[in-house]
């Protein structure tokens, strides 16, 4: 900006004549001036908004970080609390999740004892063209079934 405004009053004051009114030259550096105070004023102004922005962020961050210093106070002496009642385990290890319940020792066995039941309950005898008949039909594929299950 200042560039801008140092070679329009050098090319001002070069392409004045001899001949022209003081006037026009004052009004012309005037005019030119005007324009560069205004560049200025506006160039000011954004640089206040963004000052003002980089203030409000890094609060912003002071806030956030002393609200984390809080909550972690906090948590730590609820703990302590926690811990005078023998509420807590001292140790924070987890243990690792069991792969069996009850309900598994109990249907895991259930669906073996039904398989050898339909296994020889059932007549799985196939005619000729491969047709089982309704009743077995019915107990084939809940055999098929089971067997996808186990």
């Amino acid at each position: 900006m200042r560039s801008d405004f140092a070679r329009a009053l050098s090319a001002l004051s070069s392409n004045a004549a001899a001949g022209d009114k003081k006037s026009k030259k004052k009004d012309a550096e005037r005019d030119i001036y005007m324009d560069f105070e205004a560049k200025m004023k506006k160039l000011r102004k954004r640089r206040r908004g963004f000052r003002q922005m980089l203030y409000d962020g890094l609060n912003e961050r002071k806030k956030l970080i002393e609200s984390m210093k809080i909550q972690k106070a906090e948590e730590e002496s609820l703990r302590r609390k926690l811990q005078k009642i023998s509420a807590v385990d001292t140790h924070t290890t987890e243990s690792s999740p069991r792969w069996w319940d009850f309900f598994t020792l109990f249907m895991i066995p259930a669906q073996i004892v039904t398989l050898i039941i339909f296994w020889i309950a059932c007549d799985y005898d196939s005619t000729p063209n491969g047709n089982l008949g309704p009743v077995n039909r019915f107990f084939y594929q809940i055999f098929v079934c089971y067997l996808f299950v186990l």
